[in-house]
């Protein structure tokens, strides 16, 4: 069994903005470069165990962390949720749908207005999907001026 690493999260436990991605990589860092800086952002996982070994979250990782993540949405109490690709947006917002008709417009996750994006490593393999990425990422700063609170 490989070894495995627990990882809740890192950034400002004060955080206007909390990105969610699947587990920890280092594609991550890369998140906050898309015009918010590291101390106005808090990055979490659905998932919060990696190993070297594996990179595919199962339903049973996602469904073992919940608590946790709920717990620290509840902890950090932030006024914008980013999630960052399909799996963290399908999971939050409850459905089953392309990344194409889930990024780029408002929902709610537990009454937090959410965003979806691509993942930083979805710009490796798509590098126009940049764009889209910027477009969401100017959502999200006009969203705390428009709230007050950037």
């Amino acid at each position: 069994m490989a070894a495995q690493q627990q990882v809740f999260g890192e950034g400002n436990p004060h955080a206007q903005v909390v990105f969610v991605g699947e587990r920890p990589t280092m594609n991550d860092v890369n998140a906050v470069a898309m015009g918010l800086s590291r101390a106005e952002v808090y990055l979490c996982y659905l998932v919060k165990c990696t190993s070297a070994q594996n990179n595919h979250v199962t339903v049973d990782e996602v469904a073992a962390c919940e608590s946790l993540l709920q717990r620290q949405f509840a902890a950090i109490r932030p006024q914008i949720v980013v999630a960052l690709g399909s799996l963290p947006a399908q999971v939050l917002l409850n459905k089953q749908q392309e990344m194409s008709h889930l990024r780029g417009t408002w929902s709610n996750y537990q009454n937090i207005p959410l965003i979806a994006t691509f993942h930083p490593s979805d710009l490796i393999r798509n590098p126009v999907s940049k764009r889209e990425v910027w477009d969401d990422m100017k959502q999200v700063r006009h969203r705390l001026k428009q709230d007050g609170l950037s």
